[in-house]
C-alpha cells in the first residue's frame, strides 16, 4: 500500500462477505455440485445459477426444485456439505485483513451485510481473524427481505447508528450494489467479480475497486 493518498471519505463501510472479503468460490461450487448430484441427479446449470449468486440459498434452490419440500431438502444438503468443507476450501480475499485493520485504525465503523446464514458468516470472519474489526454483522435470518432489497443495509446502519449518507456499500454482485443504491449509500463494486458487467446495467456502482486496499489508498 502506498501512503499519502486520501482514504475513503465515508465513516461507515459495509461489506458483502462471499466474493468480497472471502473467496468462497471453490466451496460454493463444490457444495452446489454435491447437492445437484445427490438430489437432482444432474449437473448444476451454472449459466442459470450464476445469475442468482448473492441471493439467499433457499431462493436459489426454489429455482430448480419442483416443490417447497424439495427446495428445503436441497438447502439442507448444501448446508451440510458447505459446513463440512468450509474451513478447508474457504480463502480470504487478498488484502482483506490489512484493509479492515487500516480502516479500523482510522476510526471507521465496519459491518458485514450478507445473504449467508449468521452462523456461517460468523464462522468465516472468525476463521480469518476478521471478526475483531467488525462492529456489526447482518445475515440472512436478520431480515425478511434480502438483497437487492435495501432492508439488510438499512438494518446494518441502524445497528451502527449511522445514516446512509455516511456509508459506502462494497460488494461483488449487482444485488449488493442495488441494495446500497436503494438504501441511499455510496456504492463500490469489485472489478474481479464473477458477474458480467452487463448484469450491473441500471445499477452501476459509484466506483469500481481494483483491490480492497483502494478503500484505504484510492
Amino acid at each position: 500500500m502506498e501512503s499519502g493518498v486520501e482514504m475513503v471519505k465515508q465513516d461507515c463501510i459495509l461489506f458483502d462477505l462471499d466474493g468480497t472479503l472471502l473467496d468462497t468460490g471453490d466451496l460454493i461450487r463444490a457444495s452446489f455440485e454435491y447437492t445437484f448430484a445427490k438430489e437432482m441427479g444432474e449437473p448444476v446449470p451454472w449459466e442459470q445459477l450464476h445469475k442468482f449468486w448473492g441471493r439467499p440459498l433457499l431462493d436459489q434452490m426454489r429455482l430448480f426444485a419442483d416443490s417447497p419440500e424439495k427446495a428445503q431438502r436441497m438447502l439442507e444438503v448444501y448446508r451440510e456439505h458447505n459446513a463440512r468443507y468450509h474451513d478447508e476450501l474457504a480463502k480470504i480475499t487478498p488484502g482483506a485483513k490489512e484493509t479492515l485493520k487500516a480502516l479500523k485504525e482510522a476510526g471507521k465503523t465496519i459491518a458485514v451485510v450478507t445473504s449467508k446464514s449468521v452462523s456461517m458468516a460468523k464462522r468465516g470472519v472468525k476463521l480469518f481473524g476478521l471478526d475483531q474489526y467488525l462492529d456489526a454483522l447482518v445475515g440472512a435470518e436478520d431480515t425478511q427481505r434480502h438483497k437487492p432489497d435495501p432492508a439488510p443495509v438499512l438494518l446494518a446502519l441502524e445497528k451502527l447508528g449511522k445514516s446512509p449518507e455516511e456509508a459506502i456499500m462494497v460488494g461483488d454482485s449487482p444485488y449488493d450494489i442495488e441494495a446500497g443504491l436503494r438504501a441511499g449509500t455510496v456504492t463500490a463494486g469489485l472489478e474481479w467479480t464473477i458477474f458480467p458487467k452487463e448484469s450491473f446495467d441500471g445499477r452501476e456502482p459509484h466506483r469500481w475497486l481494483k483491490a480492497l486496499s483502494d478503500l484505504v489508498y484510492s
